[in-house]
């Protein structure tokens, strides 16, 4: 029987499960187990679904890996390499289990430069254990071929050209699908409505991942206030409101009292995009669903939101994919600024990172369990 392991760090999510096909496997008779390092199972999870595996804790996980993945089974993992999971994956390295990478939506990265490198090196003599928790993933990563990755070559699945064609280059197998958002897309056409400006929240000064990295992240009561005076200003211009839509790791309804009695919506964000007028926002991957429905969009970021070290690589990474950004300061905002419809670039951005022309027009995870299946028949 097929098997198929979805190796997580934290708790799984009921919008994981569906974003990641693990109900539309197990309708296809693949079974499924969840690997979960920490916390306790999904109970909703568990009585939604009888026929999902669990092993949940580190020695669950470890015992698994550690008893031998044979070939009947693919390997997706979700957590990420870094010296605390360096254990687990070097276990399934010697495994004859079969790893799959999605690589299902990216952003644009600004070139490698000398600059940058330099800049790591100033980085590491001023704070080496801030260096550490910045680049632990890419440290890790150069030393994992040492441990055994890339024993059993993994099968890719990418979004885009940019993806697809890095993937060939390393003589990687690889099969080109749609990115998970852009299968929302293609479920919810346009209405024809335009009934609000909408702004892709990132959880800015929240997010969890700023936690994990140890990353100094920008004042809260300077952002909101710079935002907040920024949407006014929109309002006011455009005679339309600005809606929120909360990026999925808030914390609802807490997050709502930051925007000043705006509607914040958390799960709708496909909903609130097709049926806005504009669309606004830093870097979010979200940004597709504007160039899908070909809605006007505008960048914008604070000026402190630069000196954050990964936000300010996302930031040249659009910049020098053709983005502009307006940057926002206290006491200066902005006044000539205009939502922008940049068909040639929202169509590039389209083929690079979300669906290329080589992907069929079809549902992604239907595609995948496809190639799994026939490749479980040879």
């Amino acid at each position: 029987m097929l098997k198929f392991v979805f190796f997580i760090e934290e708790e799984l999510t009921e919008r994981d499960f569906h974003r990641f096909g693990l109900r539309k496997m197990i309708e296809a008779d693949i079974e499924v187990r969840i690997c979960q390092l920490v916390g306790k199972r999904n109970e909703s999870l568990v009585r939604q679904e009888p026929r999902l595996l669990w092993s949940v804790g580190r020695g669950e996980v470890a015992k698994i890996f550690r008893a031998g993945l044979d070939r009947d089974t693919y390997v997706f993992p979700f957590a990420t390499l870094r010296f605390l999971t360096l254990r687990y994956f070097k276990d399934l390295w010697k495994s004859s289990a079969l790893p799959i990478e999605l690589r299902l939506g990216g952003l644009p990265l600004p070139p490698k430069s000398q600059r940058r490198r330099f800049k790591k090196l100033a980085l590491l003599l001023e704070d080496p254990w801030y260096f550490l928790k910045m680049y632990e993933v890419s440290l890790v990563a150069k030393i994992a071929p040492f441990l055994g990755k890339g024993k059993n070559s993994s099968i890719l699945f990418c979004a885009g050209e940019v993806a697809y064609q890095q993937a060939q280059a390393q003589g990687q197998e690889v099969f080109s699908v749609r990115s998970l958002d852009s299968n929302l897309y293609a479920a919810r056409p346009l209405l024809g409505l335009e009934k609000h400006i909408v702004f892709l929240d990132e959880y800015e000064p929240f997010h969890p991942d700023y936690g994990k990295l140890g990353v100094k992240t920008v004042s809260p009561d300077s952002y909101f206030a710079l935002l907040n005076s920024f949407f006014s200003l929109l309002e006011k211009k455009f005679d339309l409101p600005v809606v929120i839509a909360a990026h999925p790791a808030a914390q609802m309804p807490e997050y709502k009292q930051y925007f000043e009695g705006r509607s914040v919506v958390q799960g709708e964000t496909v909903e609130l995009v097709r049926d806005a007028k504009y669309v606004l926002g830093h870097t979010s991957t979200a940004f597709q669903f504007a160039f899908l429905y070909q809605k006007p969009f505008l960048n914008f970021v604070t000026a402190a939101m630069i000196k954050v070290p990964n936000k300010l690589e996302w930031i040249k990474g659009y910049q020098a994919y053709g983005f502009q950004f307006h940057v926002l300061e206290e006491g200066a905002l902005p006044h000539g600024v205009e939502f922008l419809q940049k068909r040639e670039l929202a169509q590039s951005y389209i083929r690079d990172f979300v669906k290329s022309d080589l992907a069929e027009n079809r549902e992604t995870w239907e595609m995948i369990i496809e190639v799994l299946k026939n490749k479980y028949k040879e």
